[in-house]
């Protein structure tokens, strides 16, 4: 599988989908259920080759200076990852194919 279903609090409901982020080497999310106060993305419903939109922008910032340490903005389409040139990690403007995801990829 390239996604993994996340689940709300009681597991009742998916409400979003994970994937490994080659150029952060950690998950992002792409919520596609209101869920807290997250935005929602359209979801074409096919795990092997999944497409959502509109494009995903995740950063980290220095807490004291609110500085964008990280960014890392991209779109996902059929499958493939499209990272945006504004990325700050190596993949920026570069198209790569999603990777699998293992269901104890946070034990890895």
């Amino acid at each position: 599988m390239k996604i993994k279903a996340v689940f709300n609090l009681d597991n009742s409901e998916i409400v979003g989908w994970e994937f490994k982020c080659p150029g952060c080497k950690h998950l992002h999310v792409f919520w596609t259920k209101p869920f807290d106060t997250q935005q929602i993305w359209d979801y074409n419903h096919n795990p092997k080759s999944p497409t959502f939109s509109p494009s995903l922008l995740n950063t980290c910032d220095n807490p004291q200076s609110k500085e964008v340490i990280k960014r890392c903005h991209l779109f996902v389409n059929n499958g493939q990852i499209q990272f945006l040139n504004d990325c700050t990690h190596e993949l920026a403007g570069q198209t790569v194919e999603m990777e699998t995801i293992s269901v104890n990829f946070y034990q890895q």
